[in-house]
């Protein structure tokens, strides 16, 4: 019953939230909350919106198998961002200049309109997967913390989500995630004081782990350093940033943020008991060496992350099917963009609820988006950081990647072949220029 009252005081606030917040809003409201947020509502929203459900049992697995290397991950993540805080300045005078809405708008005006396509292309299939793993993780969770089924708790999942973003848009989106933000934070706070003892540190010096091999700490560098750039939700947040020192600051805080969870998600994991745990949503539930409280408010920061990556993935998926695919191929008009956003939002919304039913394990469909974001960090990496880009290069890049990826699943290749080989593949044609560019230095310094 607590459970209950608690999921409808949640969906009464947030669509009124919503509702106030989409009245007489404008276009750069709707899509990029007026370009005018400060650095730290921007930073939280990144943490919940980025840093979600997903990553928080990845990371679990991964310490709880290979306690300390997995700190790997973290790295990885800040890289990203790297790239993002040195290259700010260009990024948000385009998105200005061009009044970008999208990760696919600055490749369409930067670069070309077929890299911009296939980058829109990429991007939705990787969102919506992502919709889809987070209806399943969500229905899953809610479900064994309530009476109710799998299918009811995604349709609640569905229900909860749906009217704020369709009434207040991007806007929306970033005031809950702060509010998320917090709660996940004071869940977190709880967890930490309870779980930083000597005894823990102690266990975690001697608990028995597997090393990372010299492939694997490749793999958690580039993958998540990846997944950073490739993230449409990411660049939507830059752009709705005041100004440019506005969001290099959220990018360092959002490092900050992201490394202190990896950190209490490392002491988290080295107090499961089953080390070898295949189902770790089981395993928080039924965790001897964490009180019932503490496991409950491990659950409800879950669930948090679970609905604030719900709303960014959809609002990113729908902005990409309107703005980069229906307007640049001259199907709709941009005068009726937020209608057309919005109808795109159930549309996302009911497609992801409906074939999160199709998949049954959890870490495969996450590895598989793992993947298709390995293959084009690069491309976007050498069209970030390098002045004098190639287009044709940055295109093949992204094409043989793709293909990668495709190759990957048929085949069936492992976690390692299938994240590292689209990562390597990809970089192959980015070589040309720089090998062009280190031979023209030769020259000239003869």
């Amino acid at each position: 019953m607590l459970l209950i009252s608690l999921i409808v005081l949640y969906f009464c606030s947030v669509t009124t939230y919503g509702y106030f917040v989409g009245k007489r809003e404008s276009l750069d409201g709707f899509m990029v909350a007026d370009r005018n947020r400060m650095a730290v509502p921007i930073a939280l929203s990144m943490i919940v919106g980025w840093f979600d459900a997903g990553f928080i049992l990845f990371y679990l697995h991964e310490f709880n198998n290979s306690g300390f290397y997995g700190f790997t991950y973290p790295i990885g993540v800040a890289l990203g961002f790297l790239v993002f805080i040195v290259t700010m300045p260009k990024l948000m005078e385009a998105s200005v200049k061009y009044k970008m809405f999208t990760m696919s708008d600055y490749f369409h005006f930067e670069l070309s309109k077929r890299t911009g396509l296939i980058i829109s292309f990429i991007n939705l299939v990787l969102m919506v997967l992502w919709v889809i793993f987070l209806f399943l993780l969500g229905g899953q969770l809610l479900a064994a913390l309530s009476p109710l089924s799998e299918l009811q708790a995604t349709w609640t999942m569905f229900a909860l989500t749906l009217p704020y973003l369709i009434l207040g848009g991007f806007k929306a989106v970033i005031g809950t995630d702060v509010v998320q933000a917090i709660l996940v934070f004071v869940c977190l706070a709880i967890l930490a004081s309870s779980l930083f003892t000597l005894d823990n540190i102690s266990l975690a010096a001697t608990k028995e782990i597997i090393p990372y091999t010299t492939e694997q700490i490749l793999l958690a560098i580039l993958s998540l350093a990846s997944w950073t750039l490739v993230s449409g939700d990411i660049w939507q947040r830059i752009y709705a940033a005041k100004n440019t020192y506005e969001a290099q600051k959220s990018s360092i805080l959002m490092v900050i943020f992201s490394t202190l969870l990896a950190c209490i998600m490392a002491l988290f994991a080295w107090n499961l008991t089953d080390p070898q745990a295949s189902d770790l949503l089981l395993s928080l539930l039924t965790n001897a060496s964490m009180s019932p409280v503490l496991s409950a408010f491990a659950l409800a920061m879950i669930f948090l992350a679970i609905l604030s990556s719900l709303d960014t993935c959809v609002f990113s998926s729908a902005t990409t099917v309107t703005n980069n695919l229906l307007i640049k191929m001259g199907i709709t008009s941009e005068k009726t963009l937020k209608l057309q956003v919005r109808i795109a939002i159930i549309l996302v919304m009911l497609f992801g609820a409906a074939f999160s039913r199709s998949f049954g394990s959890v870490m495969d469909l996450f590895y598989q988006a793992m993947g298709i974001a390995s293959a084009v960090g690069p491309a976007i990496a050498y069209a970030l950081l390098i002045k004098n880009r190639s287009e044709p290069i940055i295109f093949a890049s992204m094409v043989l990647g793709v293909i990668t990826v495709i190759g990957g699943i048929v085949f069936s290749l492992t976690f390692t072949g299938a994240t590292l080989l689209p990562f390597f593949v990809a970089t192959l044609p980015l070589l040309i220029p720089m090998f062009n560019y280190a031979q023209k230095r030769l020259a000239a310094a003869e």
